[in-house]
């Protein structure tokens, strides 16, 4: 009901709001004064971000070769959280000629802010910790990547249900997200170590983005799919190495003056502990790492469509298997053994074999 809708999301809202701890605002350029409250993104939204985020997606699709994870077909209607640069939302565009993409970011791009809206995509300006300015079920594909430094532990949960909110029945929400740069020395180990400083001040656990997959079924989502990857970081990696070494170390710089503020840390001492782990990475005696967490999952599918297969299923194999055809996109999988469809094979052939034999008696 639409009442009951209303007042639980304002419901979530308010109890979202009330799980943002209390950190230090810092001032960061082209965001204004980052607080709780607003954004707890630290990097700055200038011309060397934009360009650090997209060579760290032109990472991401030379590792895994695609842009897109989760089985969809034809979508058209898409949404890109978190859109940054909008990279990922004109290269899907450009794949689905057909569909309506529309990125969402805290930040306008500075593209947008010099030429206005793309012509590739629709942006808006909002705050995925907010309720989502979307109508339910308004997109058929719903992608989210890179928040793990930016969404508070208690509120990943929140923000998934309102993705699962804005997909339409038997849509997909696919999440891509990561850990902090690993195992590339000591100096590198000491940046880690302030990074989760930093953020666990404002209520982020950086380790959360391994739990998507988890996040996606609490919300409800059925045929979840995990998958995971580790993306080099150095010379060793060969092309995707390199760019994710100019992706991470540009990313310890911008970051630099927030460690500063944030933690009271000494200018010069962080910006040596930057320069000695981009010369340990770079040494080849390291090989650094930034882990990769993906899931995906479907929107269930209520209805007369569910109902049909929920009383299949209880005719046709009410036990449980974990081989044969299942059924998917309901609040539950709905599983129907290779031997039924084997039985109904066989009996359709012996049919068509005794009505042969009849006509040839029959004729004769």
């Amino acid at each position: 009901m639409p009442w009951f809708s209303w007042w639980r999301r304002k419901k979530n809202a308010a109890a979202s709001s009330a799980a943002v701890p209390a950190a230090r605002p810092l001032y960061v350029p082209g965001r204004e004064t980052v607080t709780a409250a607003e954004s707890h993104y630290v990097i700055p939204n200038d011309l060397r971000e934009a360009n650090r985020l997209d060579l760290q997606h032109f990472a991401l699709h030379e590792y895994f070769g695609t842009n897109v994870f989760a089985p969809v077909h034809n979508p058209q209607r898409i949404l890109d959280v978190a859109s940054g640069t909008g990279r990922w939302a004109k290269e899907l565009k450009a794949q689905f000629p057909a569909a309506q993409v529309t990125g969402l970011d805290v930040s306008v791009p500075l593209e947008i802010q010099e030429h206005g809206q793309p012509s590739e995509y629709t942006f808006v300006q909002a705050n995925v910790l907010e309720p989502l300015p979307f109508p339910d079920a308004s997109f058929d594909y719903v992608h989210m990547r890179f928040v793990f430094t930016a969404v508070p532990a208690q509120q990943w949960p929140v923000v998934v249900r309102a993705l699962m909110r804005v997909t339409a029945p038997g849509g997909w929400i696919e999440l891509v997200e990561a850990y902090l740069p690993t195992e590339g020395g000591p100096a590198f180990a000491q940046l880690e170590a302030w990074g989760q400083q930093l953020v666990g001040s404002r209520g982020i656990e950086l380790a959360q983005g391994r739990n998507v997959g988890q996040f996606l079924r609490e919300a409800g989502a059925t045929s979840v799919t995990e998958r995971s990857g580790a993306l080099p970081i150095g010379p060793y990696g060969g092309r995707v190495g390199q760019i994710m070494g100019m992706d991470i170390f540009t990313g310890y710089r911008l970051v630099a003056p927030a460690l500063v503020q944030g933690l009271g840390l000494d200018r010069r001492l962080v910006n040596e502990t930057i320069a000695q782990a981009d010369a340990d990475v770079y040494s080849g005696n390291y090989q650094a790492i930034m882990p990769i967490y993906i899931a995906f999952g479907q929107r269930p599918i209520h209805g007369i469509v569910c109902f049909v297969a929920d009383v299949g299923a209880r005719f046709i194999a009410p036990w449980p298997s974990r081989t044969g055809f299942t059924f998917f996109g309901c609040g539950q999988r709905y599983v129907y053994p290779p031997l039924f469809f084997l039985i109904v094979i066989k009996y359709k052939h012996i049919n068509q074999h005794q009505n042969k034999n009849t006509q040839e008696k029959t004729g004769s």
